[in-house]
């Protein structure tokens, strides 16, 4: 199963998605690929192959003739464990395709649970205003490949017990605790 909504101001609330043996890396609990103002609250994601969470849109079937934008996602309240070969939750975006960008800004990732995930617990590879507050994460860990973020108020214990920075300026972490 997975929820897929586009457009603006969905929500999804209250479910429990547990994936089955068999699958693959495809197999994610909740995508969102475009679109405005989405809230993902109150879910629990458990045994997925891909990513429990995936925020994520490319150019993939059409030629664009304008930005496609990806805006205000809320996403708290949700336990994700599991992922047998992807992260926890990912926010990302693919690449300009005919001169025209994807747009993703405005992420707020807060209040979540995340466990046992195979790569990371959260997963940040793209993105402007990324907030990442009050989440705790046991075994997993938070990396950042891209964008701007701000790390605040997690808990964190991992084997490395880090935040993994690739993505260089723009990223900010204060007051997490790390074990």
């Amino acid at each position: 199963l997975m929820i897929n909504p586009d457009g603006v101001k969905a929500q999804i609330e209250g479910n429990v998605i547990q994936l089955q043996p068999g699958g693959n890396t495809q197999d994610h609990g909740i995508y969102c690929k475009d679109g405005n103002g989405f809230t993902i609250r109150n879910n629990v994601v458990q045994g997925h192959y891909g990513y429990g969470i995936h925020i994520y849109h490319e150019h993939k079937s059409w030629t664009p003739t304008e930005p496609l934008y990806m805006l205000n996602y809320l996403i708290e309240g949700n336990v994700v464990s599991g992922s047998r070969q992807r992260a926890g939750i990912i926010i990302a975006h693919g690449v300009v395709r005919n001169g025209q960008p994807i747009i993703l800004k405005g992420v707020t990732i807060r209040n979540n649970i995340l466990y046992n995930n195979a790569l990371n617990g959260i997963l940040i590879r793209k993105g402007e205003d990324i907030k990442v507050y009050h989440n705790t994460l046991v075994s997993d860990d938070i990396r950042l490949e891209g964008g701007s973020s701000t790390l605040q108020n997690n808990i964190i214990h991992a084997a490395e017990l880090q935040i993994t920075n690739q993505a260089g300026a723009g990223n900010t972490a204060t007051n997490n605790l790390y074990w």
